[in-house]
Parts: C-alpha cells; structure tokens; sequence
C-alpha cells in the first residue's frame, strides 16, 4: 500500500525477529513546479512523476518553470513533456546547494531556457533537451561564483566557455 502513495518515492516493509515490523520509506523531493491546463500547477518530482495539482503556487519547495505547459495532468501521473524532462535530468545532475539557489527557471518561445538564482543572477542555459549535458559546466560556474560578488547582467552557458556580460554601469570608464 506504500508503494502506491505517490507521496513516497520507494518503501520498505520487513519482519523482523521477534515481532518487530520495520517500515523505511523514501518520501519524494519537489522538483519543479510546471503550469498545466486549467490555470493550475503541477510539482513535479526529479524523476517526472507529479506529486500535487493545485490552482496555485502554495511555497517555495521548488523553482518555477515558466513558458512551458503540461497540458492536463493528475496525480501520480509522469511527466510526459521532453523539454521538462530534460529540466529535471539538469537539475538531478547538479548539486544539492545550487539546487537550493535556483528561484526560477524561464523558457522562450524558441524554447531556449534561462535560469534565475536567488540572488538575482540570470544564466543562459540553450536549449532544454540539451541541458543536462551543461551540468558539470553549471555546477564548475556555480562553484567559483557562489562566494563572489559578480555584478553581470547574465552568464551565458551555451558555449564551451562561459560568457559573462557585466552590467553598462560597470563597463564605463570614468573620464578625468
């Protein structure tokens, strides 16, 4: 009966000896919440199965996906959406702590995905199918800048080099 409660990502159920039942069960995290038909949300787990429907956002357990729907979903449900399962195989390969930092993510109409972290700073990521493979670029990137104050407009990560674009106030020269 565990097994079936879309609550718990695995459960284990075993006697032991003497009478002595032991019960573990793996609850699932929130991945993601996604817009679906309806005017309603989905939170969606890292594995792509939907956990809650509801009419709105009621925390911050997980980023926003805006730009892209999910058409009508129901609990327990799999996600069945290439561009958001290529988000949540992104956000399984990256650490726990830029995982924790990330405040939203925003596709394009080109379906291009972008990626706001808590303190305000937009990376560009390309295309959502292919994010995953940007991971270990991400987590490299999160790593030296998230002691570091960077004053950029955005960090772009669709090249084999990362591209900062500093803020206009910063790139001008006082003249004397």
């Amino acid at each position: 009966a565990l097994k079936q409660d879309v609550r718990f990502f695995n459960a284990h159920a075993e006697y032991k000896w003497p009478n002595k039942l032991e019960v573990t069960v793996k609850e699932r995290e929130p991945a993601l919440y996604v817009a679906n038909a309806y005017n309603g949300y989905i939170m969606v787990d890292y594995k792509g199965t939907i956990m809650s429907v509801t009419n709105s956002i009621p925390d911050a357990k997980a980023p926003l996906l805006t730009g892209e729907k999910c058409g009508n979903a129901f609990v327990g449900d799999d996600v069945a959406n290439e561009r958001v399962d290529g988000i949540l195989r992104f956000l399984m390969s990256i650490n726990s702590e830029a995982r924790r930092q990330i405040a939203e993510l925003m596709m394009d109409n080109d379906k291009n995905v972008k990626l706001q972290l808590r303190n305000g700073l937009l990376l560009r990521l390309g295309r959502a199918e292919s994010m995953p493979d940007k991971a270990p670029l991400f987590n490299t990137v999160f790593n030296e800048i998230k002691d570091k104050n960077i004053q950029a407009e955005y960090i772009d990560l669709q090249f084999k080099k990362p591209y900062i674009k500093l803020k206009p106030e910063l790139m001008k020269v006082k003249k004397t």
